[in-house]
């Protein structure tokens, strides 16, 4: 049982001039010197007009209610400089189809706000205008996976990757050992339903590769992995239609498979760690900031050489987080802590066994870290545990998936935690969803 917070999330499409993007806490909007003020609106933070630079027309307070944000002059109009602008051009108004907007009312893009329908039932609509269950774990909460079967899926495979990209809405998956594909495939899924997508261009079949979502760049990349034992390391970003192959100049992280990568917002970088090939295991540290990779200088404590660990990025913590993984000799049980200049090893007093091929992914709903699966010498694992930045908690569920390791998990739709396949005894092609509700 656990306790969550209160916490607003806005899709990318929000974000995408703040350099925030994905599900984050909202901050506070800047005020420059005006007297308008951001208000605490219970279910998410009320907006003022000064706050978010509207100079006319209506806009949503984000508390259920609509501002009125003035008029324009000297024959301009509102929306002709954008989104309740004033301005001399012609804006165009969007719809709820268009935005996806499944509830609320969203700006219609110019002057004015859509009216895109209300929640049902125990639903609630959220910062992103979309439909979701009204979720109060104050107190306590029971963590339940919730099973997917959509008739279209990706085979059972495992040693695959997937992330989500917030730009899109979307999960990406790719590639994996599923025991007989010999090309590769890119899929999407919606929350609902997967897709293959067919790319003009793509990186070749693969397993144990690194994948993250570079929110600063608005593009998922793809390093490494190897096929038939042979590792590489090949660097690869997708844009949502395509993949294309990077090549920057300077010094880039050896050939490997099994290493991890997160994106770390308060740099704007992404973060890649460790990984093996050809009986080598590495504990290099390297950062990505678009443009080239530097390795990152040890000091100080420093985690082991390690593969198949599981790594993340804290939202509530502001810190990342590994556990775990295979040193090249046997399993390890470690919580490490990069806090963006220096790696601690945490002491917490619970903490999973000790284990490799699990996975990590950070959770809106009880705004802590999720461990699912993995190995750890007695057999595959089913166990979920959260991470509250001091220590480990086991989440009890009444039916969990089935136990498994090396399979892909990320956040979702809605900041929710999902997992796709593995291998436990067979190649697994199930889809979970963990959700959480009062007791």
């Amino acid at each position: 049982m656990t306790s969550n917070v209160t916490l607003s999330v806005a899709l990318v499409v929000a974000l995408a001039g703040c350099g925030r993007v994905g599900y984050e806490l909202q901050q506070s909007i800047a005020n420059d010197g005006g007297t308008d003020t951001v208000l605490d609106g219970g279910a998410g933070e009320c907006v003022s007009c000064a706050g978010v630079g509207a100079e006319c027309g209506t806009i949503s307070d984000g508390c259920g209610a609509t501002l009125e944000c003035g008029t324009c002059q000297n024959e301009q109009q509102c929306g002709g400089g954008g989104a309740n602008l004033c301005g001399t051009g012609i804006c165009l108004t969007d719809s709820c189809e268009n935005l996806g907007a499944m509830c609320g009312a969203p700006s219609d893009g110019c002057s004015d706000v859509l009216s895109c329908g209300a929640c049902i039932g125990a639903q609630a609509c959220n910062a992103a205008y979309a439909c979701e269950a009204s979720i109060d774990c104050e107190t306590n909460c029971e963590g339940s996976w919730l099973a997917f079967t959509p008739e279209t899926r990706p085979s059972g495979r495992f040693q695959h990757a997937m992330v989500y990209d917030p730009l899109r809405g979307v999960v990406l998956l790719f590639s994996g050992n599923d025991g007989a594909a010999t090309e590769p495939n890119t899929w999407q899924w919606d929350g609902v339903n997967w897709s293959q997508l067919t790319p003009a261009n793509s990186p070749s079949l693969r397993t144990s590769h690194a994948m993250v979502y570079d929110a600063a760049r608005q593009r998922i990349l793809l390093f490494g992995g190897s096929r038939g034992g042979l590792a590489n390391n090949e660097f690869w970003e997708w844009d949502g239609s395509t993949w294309t192959e990077l090549s920057p100049a300077g010094l880039s992280p050896s050939p490997r498979s099994g290493a991890q990568m997160v994106f770390d917002p308060s740099t704007n970088q992404v973060l890649l760690y460790g990984g093996f090939t050809a009986g080598s295991w590495f504990d290099d540290f390297w950062s990505w900031d678009g443009t080239a990779w530097t390795e990152i200088p040890k000091a100080g404590t420093w985690p082991p050489t390690l593969a198949a660990h599981g790594m993340a990025y804290d939202s509530e913590q502001g810190e990342t987080v590994l556990f775990g993984g295979y040193d090249g000799s046997a399993r390890r049980g470690n919580t490490w802590i990069w806090n963006g200049s220096s790696w601690t090893q945490a002491v917490p007093s619970a903490s999973p066994s000790a284990r490799a091929s699990h996975n990590l992914a950070f959770d809106i709903q009880q705004n802590q870290l999720v461990l699912f699966g993995g190995e750890d010498g007695s057999g595959y694992r089913s166990d979920t545990w959260l991470w509250d930045g001091t220590t480990w908690t086991e989440e009890t569920i009444a039916e969990p998936p089935i136990p498994r390791s090396s399979h892909a998990m990320s956040q979702s739709q809605q900041g929710r935690v999902v997992i796709f396949g593995g291998a436990s005894g067979s190649l697994l092609n199930d889809t979970f969803e963990l959700r959480f509700a009062p007791l």
